[in-house]
């Protein structure tokens, strides 16, 4: 835990630092007094996003997919984002952008989910996971969908690194 205080504000400050020098780098610009403040609150935007993310990193394959699985539920896309590998970010940007960062849909909802199973593919560093999620509408249980996880470590971290849904 202190470890990840001091990375995050290394963070900030490394964050700030270097949108100052952007702006002093400007040597011809008449620079506005409220553009340097929007530079702030962008920054402090940027690193407040950055340090919130770095606090739900997952430290186990396991946390990830619960993660994963918890943030489908509440239909919180920015979650989910936040423990994707860069390449599955990638993939899902665009999309989450678009629905303002809210995902699944209304009716059905994910009332319930669990692991159903579990698969070691590289030992310490790959996991397969099967996820469960029971579906409900205002007239009651909807069914299931099932979703394959793939958690891999990445430094200290595990991220998910496939989500697609199971067939």
């Amino acid at each position: 835990m202190f470890k990840r205080a001091i990375l995050g504000t290394a963070l900030a400050l490394g964050i700030l630092t270097v949108g100052f020098v952007q702006l002093a780098d400007q040597p011809f610009k008449n620079v506005e007094a409220s553009e340097i403040q929007q530079h702030i609150q962008k920054s402090s935007l940027q690193v407040r996003l950055e340090m919130l993310e770095l606090s739900v990193m997952p430290t186990t394959a396991e946390e990830a997919v619960q993660t994963f699985a918890k943030a489908v539920k509440l239909r919180n896309g920015a979650l989910q984002y936040a423990i994707l590998s860069e390449k599955e970010k990638a993939k899902v940007k665009k999309s989450f952008e678009e629905c303002h960062w809210v995902t699944g849909v209304s009716s059905p909802w994910v009332e319930t989910y669990k692991i159903i199973s579990e698969k070691e593919l590289k030992p310490g560093t790959k996991m397969e996971y099967v996820v469960e999620f029971e579906l409900y509408t205002s007239t009651g249980m909807a069914g299931t969908d099932e979703v394959r996880l793939i958690a891999e470590k990445t430094n200290d971290q595990w991220l998910i690194t496939n989500s697609n849904f199971a067939d």
